[in-house]
């Protein structure tokens, strides 16, 4: 699990630190930072992608080899997976695309150095940007504390990590054929889900706790079908995949005639695979979705964040961007139900004055009342309301 994070000089960050839970949200104004938060995360997970063959052979060599067990030392492998990773960073990838490193420093940065330290389980990875050099290779440094080469192993994982983003997929006849379907990814779009969803779905959901309560069964696509059913009542879903033409396709009906895509509100297709990540995870996995309330009404946003907890009560961490009060509200009120303890759940509310950006951690104790309301931090409704009484 990711437990921390620290920018120095990134985008527009001087210098901030921020806590992550099993669920984490993001909440603030436009262009406050909430993204580049993101981005980070994005940035080192896709720079230990990139290496992903050449670090999983060396992980192979160290578990099976007497010299490395017996001499144990981290800082040889530490050294060798360091030359492995900078050599596949900052180029561009599925998560990011960083073409020119100067584009991530802070704008009154006093030095060409950006500094990302970054905390999963017991591990802590610091890397260096160096903006002023030319040569890719000398762009990033990288340094690794208590190495573990089990837990370690998990950054370079496509499997257990998942990236919504929130310009997702809309209403189509089609949509897209995945070549490499059984890496359990959906797309930064959700583009490959109902590829997935059509290959996966008579199997069971692993985290048996995520089961919709009138679901008859654990299989992922009556758990969809019912899970999308909190957000439009009676729906169900019919997803087809043509092999000879690598096209895949999805029907809905309400109990009479079936029905596509671009027949039926935006907001259930754009919800889809939201369900479908959180339905798909495993306990340990990660999942980053921006905006999930997007083309929702307020009640379906309240169901979606409770999925959204539940699945974070059962292991999966959940790092969530949001601009809805009804999706915070609901989490509070999933702390007070007890669908996720209050210790399982930080709120980090950003505020841009200016240049200046300021993070404030908002505290929920277990009855889902909140320690403070700082200014801008979902008071539209009262601002609004005193003018209408005043």
């Amino acid at each position: 699990m990711i437990t921390k994070l620290f920018l120095e000089n990134f985008k527009c960050f001087k210098k901030q630190e921020l806590r992550f839970s099993n669920l984490t949200l993001l909440t603030g104004g436009n262009s406050a930072g909430k993204s580049s938060i993101i981005q980070a995360l994005l940035l080192i997970k896709q720079t230990f992608e990139n290496a992903k063959e050449q670090v999983e052979d060396l992980f192979e060599i160290i578990k099976g080899n007497k010299i490395f067990k017996k001499i144990n030392n981290k800082e040889i492998v530490c050294k060798v997976i360091n030359d492995m990773i900078i050599k596949n960073a900052i180029t561009s990838g599925k998560y990011i695309q960083i073409h020119n490193p100067k584009s991530l420093l802070y704008d009154m940065a006093e030095t060409d150095d950006i500094l990302l330290k970054f905390s999963i389980d017991s591990e802590e990875l610091l890397f260096k940007i160096d903006t002023k050099e030319k040569n890719d290779e000398e762009k990033l440094s990288i340094k690794i504390k208590n190495l573990n080469v089990v837990s370690m192993s998990s950054l370079f994982s496509k499997e257990n990590f998942s990236y919504l983003s929130a310009n997702r997929i809309i209403p189509a006849v089609t949509y897209l054929y995945s070549p490499n379907i059984n890496d359990k990814q959906l797309g930064n779009e959700g583009e490959y889900s109902i590829h997935y969803l059509y290959s996966n779905k008579s199997k069971d959901i692993v985290l048996k706790g995520l089961k919709e309560e009138t679901a008859k069964t654990y299989t992922l696509l009556e758990n969809v079908i019912k899970w999308l059913g909190k957000i439009s009542k009676g729906i169900d879903l019919e997803p087809s995949v043509d092999e000879n033409l690598k096209i895949c396709s999805l029907l809905y009906s309400y109990g009479g005639r079936k029905l596509f895509p671009e027949s039926v509100g935006f907001g259930i297709t754009y919800s889809l695979p939201i369900i479908l990540i959180l339905l798909k995870a495993n306990k340990g996995d990660i999942a980053i979705i921006e905006n999930p309330e997007s083309h929702l009404h307020p009640r379906a946003q309240v169901e979606l964040a409770r999925l959204c907890a539940k699945a974070s009560m059962e292991g999966v961490q959940i790092i969530i961007e949001t601009h809805s009060d009804h999706f915070l509200n609901a989490i509070r009120v999933a702390i007070k139900e007890k669908l996720i303890y209050e210790n399982m759940v930080s709120i980090h509310f950003f505020n841009r004055e200016e240049k200046n950006i300021d993070v404030t951690e908002i505290k929920v104790d277990k009855n889902g009342k909140i320690d403070k309301w700082p200014k801008g931090f979902f008071d539209e409704w009262d601002v609004q309301l005193e003018k209408l009484l005043w």
